[in-house]
């Protein structure tokens, strides 16, 4: 065998032991997901989660990002995070219900856009954009991912990727809800998340699948996504742990808002 013969053959064996290690990863990755999956169901017991953004999770290890990534979300060091700014909420209402409200959500996975909905939920939009021009999502991590309801959840100031520490913070107030009694949680809802009846604060969450359709009309719906569904998808797919938080740390970057 020629030395250039025996460099090709290397090479080839390289490249079929570098295909199979991915293959025994992603392997592994699905059955996380199955594993996980069939424990939130066991524990549902057939029920709906309860989305609370008063009620701390089961806890579990301090949460660390795999290495190397192995999807579409850019893994990066925890930023830098100054305490959330002290607001003075509930915010007096100072949108304009008529107009049109846009929100684009920068996370590590891709960019977010949702529509706003101030004609059938003015207070919300209104605390929501108020919020957002506040600095006060700039960063926070999506702390939450429920497979059994396709939803994905982010707002809690406190989160910092261990369990204990996520799924009970809030701006220091909260607002009454914006029910109708009929609500639908279709694929690309936005909604925001509490903990009872009027505890609406600044965690809020995005229906990604059908399954958000089991959710009793208990969250106000203030909009309905755009653009970036596939984004939104790609955080629900990243393994979670039995608390439900995903096992890569996902960051909400910033929240901008435009109005038309």
């Amino acid at each position: 065998m020629t030395k250039k013969t025996r460099h090709k053959h290397l090479a080839v064996s390289a490249q079929r032991r570098a295909q199979e290690k991915l293959r025994r990863q992603r392997a592994v990755r699905m059955t996380l997901l199955a594993v996980t999956a069939a424990v939130v169901v066991l524990a549902l017991g057939g029920g709906i989660v309860f989305l609370t953004g008063g009620e701390k999770p089961i806890a579990s290890p301090t949460l660390t990002p795999p290495s190397p990534s192995a999807g579409p979300c850019e893994e990066i060091p925890m930023p830098a995070r100054e305490a959330p700014p002290s607001l003075p909420g509930p915010f007096p209402m100072t949108i304009d219900v008529d107009a049109t409200y846009t929100a684009t959500l920068k996370t590590t996975c891709g960019q977010i856009k949702f529509r706003l909905d101030p004609q059938n939920a003015p207070n919300t939009v209104n605390n929501f954009v108020a919020m957002a021009n506040a600095g006060w999502y700039n960063p926070m991590l999506f702390h939450r991912v429920e497979n059994s309801i396709d939803i994905i959840q982010t707002g809690d100031p406190f989160c910092n990727g261990e369990a204990e520490a996520c799924g009970s913070g809030g701006p220091g107030f909260s607002f009454p809800d914006e029910l109708t009694g009929d609500e639908e949680y279709v694929t690309g809802t936005v909604a925001m998340a509490n903990s009872g009846k009027d505890t609406n604060g600044s965690q809020f969450f995005i229906v990604t699948g059908k399954n958000g359709e089991r959710l009793s009309p208990d969250y106000t719906v203030f909009g309905q996504v755009t653009k970036g569904l596939d984004v939104a998808k790609d955080i629900q797919d990243i393994p979670v742990s039995q608390s439900g938080q995903p096992l890569d740390l996902i960051w909400l970057m910033s929240v901008t808002i435009d109005e038309s």
